[in-house]
């Protein structure tokens, strides 16, 4: 199961109109064919992939490598490079799957009501006369899951780096008049360039200083950044003054 990198702050809104789909979702009405519109977006960048259908959404989730890829997309950290069965056939291999993805799933914060087992999703496939009640039933399970999923892992996400890009604007708009602003991968959203922005300490200084927190003459104290040449010995000794001027108040 190959890892790939996850999709960055693009805007997904533009292909889909997720205001209108929430209420469609809360209504019941075109559920699954907007998770299987969802999904086929999500894994579009898979080279191997075939787009799934309203007509075969639940057997395409049955054997779990499509509950896999959305969560290998949507949550940091998930690892299915080991442990998956690229060609589950039996049950056991699709129920393995499935429960491998929905292990990190549990992690996310997703309300326990709304979720389903992984053997829900082995009987919302069937197709025999004599399961259709027990399918009908998992069904309605599996696609409260879905919704959950997206409810969760993707609209949650997607609030939180909106709130995120603020914050980092926020800090801006303070360290830019103090001759410290953060640098321009900072604010296009990259995490690495943040924490080298701050690791220094002397623009945690200035926004301490900002807030009324301690006084401006703390700052210079400091090991200016330009000077340090990415020494961790300076930045030691500016971490040793920031922790003491926190302490004083």
């Amino acid at each position: 199961f190959s890892p790939l990198s996850r999709r960055t702050d693009k805007d997904i809104a533009s292909d889909l109109d997720f205001v209108a789909v929430q209420a469609k979702v809360a209504r019941g009405v075109g559920t699954v064919g907007f998770l299987a519109r969802w999904i086929n977006y999500l894994s579009s960048e898979y080279s191997v992939f075939k787009p799934i259908t309203s007509e075969t959404f639940f057997q395409d989730l049955r054997d779990g490598l499509v509950l896999c890829r959305v969560v290998q997309q949507l949550v940091p950290g998930a690892d299915f490079s080991k442990g998956v069965c690229e060609r589950p056939l039996a049950e056991k291999s699709c129920l393995g799957n499935l429960e491998k993805a929905l292990t990190y799933v549990w992690r996310q914060g997703v309300k326990a009501a709304h979720m389903c087992p992984a053997e829900d999703f082995i009987k919302a496939s069937q197709q025999q006369q004599k399961q259709q009640l027990d399918a009908a039933r998992a069904r309605k399970a599996v696609t409260r899951c879905m919704v959950e999923l997206f409810t969760v892992l993707q609209m949650r996400q997607r609030d939180a780096r909106a709130r995120s890009r603020e914050v980092v604007q926020r800090m801006q708009d303070l360290l830019l008049p103090m001759g410290r602003p953060l640098s321009p991968q900072t604010l296009a959203g990259d995490v690495g360039a943040l924490q080298a922005d701050f690791a220094g300490g002397t623009r945690v200084m200035a926004l301490l200083i900002a807030s009324g927190r301690v006084k401006a003459n703390k700052v210079f104290q400091l090991s200016e950044e330009k000077h340090c040449d990415q020494n961790e010995e300076h930045w030691l000794q500016n971490g040793n003054v920031l922790n003491r001027t926190l302490i004083e108040g």
